[in-house]
């Protein structure tokens, strides 16, 4: 039993690897795939012919194109017809601040204190 406080010893395991026994082997060097290792790209062959000729659409010039003149729309509002009116502005009236409510504290001394 260990006492309490105190670190456990480490435990060391048996090695089993004995380097000084028999021939070390290493892994063999392997250089660039050859060409028989590398598969070889190919295109395929496209299957789709024409018979004849390929006659296409005529190729015509495009018209050229004119700017629309811009749209101006009339405009509703008429200021030379009547009076102009504002709305009516309202002051709000002034408010004394409230005072802040404090709570009244429920403790009180109680008994006799002994001061040194």
């Amino acid at each position: 039993m260990i006492p309490i406080g105190e670190r456990r010893s480490p435990i060391k395991h048996p090695d089993n690897l004995r380097p000084n026994e028999g021939e070390f082997t290493q892994r063999p060097e392997e250089g660039l795939p050859l060409k028989g290792d590398r598969y070889e790209a190919t295109k395929p062959k496209d299957n789709l012919t024409s018979d004849g000729p390929f006659y296409g659409k005529p190729k015509e010039d495009a018209p050229v194109g004119q700017r629309r003149s811009p749209i101006k729309h009339p405009d509703n509002l008429k200021t030379d017809e009547g009076d102009f009116t504002q709305r009516e502005v309202s002051m709000a009236p002034a408010f004394d601040r409230r005072s802040p409510i404090k709570p009244e504290s429920n403790l009180f001394p109680e008994g006799t204190s002994i001061q040194s």
